[in-house]
Order: C-alpha cells, then structure tokens, then sequence
C-alpha cells in the first residue's frame, strides 16, 4: 500500500516536471542596433543565446546583423537582464571597432585591414586580458542579473553549491532521530543518489533545471562519520546552457544523542569542498573552494512530533581557470548563510512525513541577497536498509522565483 502511494506520487512530480513549459520568451541577450548614413536600414533589435555567435556575427554583418554593412553602426547589448553592459561601435568598413564594458567602466578600440582581422584581435585581446577585463565583468553581473552563472542568486556556482551542501548534510538525517528500532545506533555507512528537476524564472528570464547528486558515508566511530557528496547539474536559461560539478566533503560529529530517556539530538558538522560551474553560451563561469560549518538541533516533543532547527554558514573563494586559450577568475568572495526550521512525523511504522522553512542570505553583495525556501518530503522505509524519499521545494526572492520535485533513495551498510 505505501509503495503504490508512493508510486502516485512520484508520476505526478515526474508528469508535472515534464509538462511544464516557459511562459516568457526572453533571451540572455537583447541586442539593439542603430545605424547611420545615406540609406541606412532602420534600428532593429536581435535576440540570441550565445555570445561568441553574436559577437562574430555583428563584426563581420552577416546573419541577422547583414544589413548593416556599408553602414557605421552602434550596438548596445542587454546581458542576463542587464541593460548597456556591453556596446560596440564600429565605421561604415567595419575595421575600425570600439569595444566597450561601461559597467566596469572599460572601453578600447581596434583597427585591423579587413573585418575579419578586428575580430581576431578582439578575441586576442580577450584571450590575454580575460583575467582582468572579463573576470570584472562578470564579477560586477553577479551583483545585479538574478540570472548570473557565477555569484549573487540561488542558481549561481555559490548558490548551487550552499544547496547541494545543505542537502546533504543540512538538516539531520531522518534515521538519526527515528531509528527503526527505538534505541539502536544508526547506520552511518551508505550509499544514496538523488535526482530533482523543475523550472525557475529570474529577471524576465526563465529556464528548467536538473540535479543529480550521488551521497556517500562513511562510519568513523558511533559519534563520526564522514560524507562524501558528488553533484551534478545541468540548466537551460532561454536556450543558453549552463553546467556544473563538484565534491563536498563533510565530518558530521554527534555531540548529543536522542534516546528513549534523552529528547534532543545535537550535531555539528565541519564542511570542505570544491565546485565548478560554466557556460559556453554566455560566456561565463567559475571554479571556486568552499569552507563551512552546520549545527542542526533537534527535539522529540513526542513521539509523533520531532522539531529541528539548522543554521549553515559557508565561505566561497574563486580561483583562476585557463580553458580554451581564456584565462579568468570572476573574484568570487561571497558567504552563505542558511537558517531552517523542519517539522517531522512518522505518520506510520514505515512512512515519515516533514514539512521545512528554510532562510538564504547571501551576506555580500548579490542581485538576489535573500529568498525564502518551503518544502515537504515523504519517506518510505522500504527495508531496514533502504530508504526511498519523495519531496519538492519552492523557492522565492526578489525579482526570482523557483520550482522542484525530486526522488532520492539510500542503501545502508
């Protein structure tokens, strides 16, 4: 009876995660253009997904932008929401261009023989300045696109990474206070994976997500134990792809214990790992470290209730990356703090049933710098050894808004 219930859920999350579509048709970039002279075309505006396309595109006038050869012309780009984060400007010949960033403040322009040659040089440019240039660039999107891959809102490399760490080993796991055996030690060694999916939309933007995390612990002593968590995830942001990994290393140390004669659990867990978070279509990424800490309290009202509490806090670094000939470090330094509230019952011998507030805040600069999460999730007891999950979460901000379903499952050894 509980797996067929089970089941019904899990159709459900599945059928409404397929089914589910954008409703905004935005882009990443809106690119106004204007140009001038005898017989000009008139200004008109081009939408595209992937930066180096349209870059390469505009200096050469072909594709979309072929009107405009034989004419000078200037071009302002809306970046992730962004308005006049990047214009160019270039002579009717098109091998005279000037390139310019004004929410950094940078501007440069280059001369070649031919089109072609411009944008050789541009790309040159780039190449060997991205550390400087481009990674200030991105660093000062983070701070006002709810939509940035790098910093600044709960879909960024930092925010992605705060969330998979507070998965894993946020809140305590439910086996820990609700053993199936009252008084029996938990098993701490195991292996789990976990896959969610949903939708977001940010700043006029919207796209759908997946995650994937593979969960693994390991039994130190009756009071330690370590975890080792691997996740993945893919997004799609109006065309524009975007891709991330990484490692969270985790020593969850029992200070105190929940028994029949003892009502509170108390656990503290020291935090370390590293993510990477990138995409070629918007011209952004980041590779990062982390530091952390959780302290989750709970307390055994009575049988049928059990209260937790959670805060997280989390320290991100970025370091320099060097791909395909471009070398940048998007100057991530940024704190997370997490602070949650989780309401569990066992609504039977085998399922557990919680219902959780959780509270992000970003404590430096960001374009998202707070959002509130509500979730709820069913367990199921399969065996003494298996347990299988089902829950969804919804994410709320300024100017962002967020959906998931998901199922997870853990073998115990």
């Amino acid at each position: 009876m509980h797996i067929k219930y089970l089941n019904s859920l899990l159709a459900l999350s599945c059928a409404a995660v397929v089914t589910a579509s954008s409703s905004f048709g935005g882009s990443p970039f809106v690119i106004d253009v204007t140009t001038s002279g005898a017989g000009a075309p008139p200004e008109f505006v081009v939408n595209a997904s992937n930066l180096k396309h349209f870059v390469n595109d505009l200096i050469n006038a072909q594709g979309q932008y072929s009107t405009i050869a034989g004419f000078a012309y200037a071009e302002e780009t809306t970046f992730l929401g962004v308005g006049n984060a990047i214009t160019f400007t270039g002579d009717a010949p098109g091998t005279t261009v000037t390139l310019a960033i004004p929410v950094i403040g940078f501007a440069r322009t280059f001369t070649g023989s031919t089109r072609s040659d411009v944008q050789n040089q541009i790309h040159d440019f780039i190449k060997q300045n991205g550390n400087n240039i481009w990674s200030a660039f991105l660093s000062a999107l983070a701070k006002q696109s709810p939509n940035a891959v790098t910093d600044g809102n709960p879909n960024a490399a930092t925010g992605a990474m705060a969330n998979s760490t507070f998965q894993a080993e946020g809140f305590t796991p439910v086996d820990e206070i609700l053993p199936e055996e009252p008084g029996a030690a938990p098993h701490f060694s195991g292996f789990g994976l976990g896959f969610d999916a949903g939708q977001f939309k940010a700043g006029g933007l919207s796209g759908q997500l997946v995650d994937f995390a593979i969960p693994i612990r390991f039994k130190l002593s009756d009071q330690v134990g370590l975890t080792l968590n691997i996740p993945f995830s893919y997004l799609t942001l109006e065309g524009a792809k975007i891709y991330g990994t990484g490692f969270n290393l985790a020593v969850p140390v029992r200070i105190k214990v929940m028994s029949a004669d003892q009502p509170w659990n108390w656990r503290v867990t020291p935090l370390l790992g590293a993510a990477a978070r990138a995409s070629e279509d918007l011209a952004s990424g980041a590779a990062m470290w982390q530091v952390g800490l959780s302290n989750s309290v709970d307390y055994r009202v009575n049988p049928k209730l059990i209260i937790c509490m959670v805060n997280q806090l989390t320290d991100y670094h970025s370091f320099k990356v060097t791909f395909g000939g471009y070398s940048f470090d998007p100057q991530i330094k940024q704190q997370i703090l997490k602070n949650g509230l989780r309401v569990v019952s066992p609504l039977s011998p085998r399922v557990i049933g919680s219902f959780f507030v959780l509270e992000t805040q970003f404590m430096k600069d960001a374009s998202v710098k707070q959002f509130t999460t509500i979730g709820a999730s069913i367990a199921l007891r399969a065996t003494k050894k298996m347990n299988v999950q089902i829950g969804g979460n919804y994410d709320t901000g300024t100017d962002f808004k967020s959906w998931s379903a998901g199922l997870s499952s853990v073998w115990k050894y």
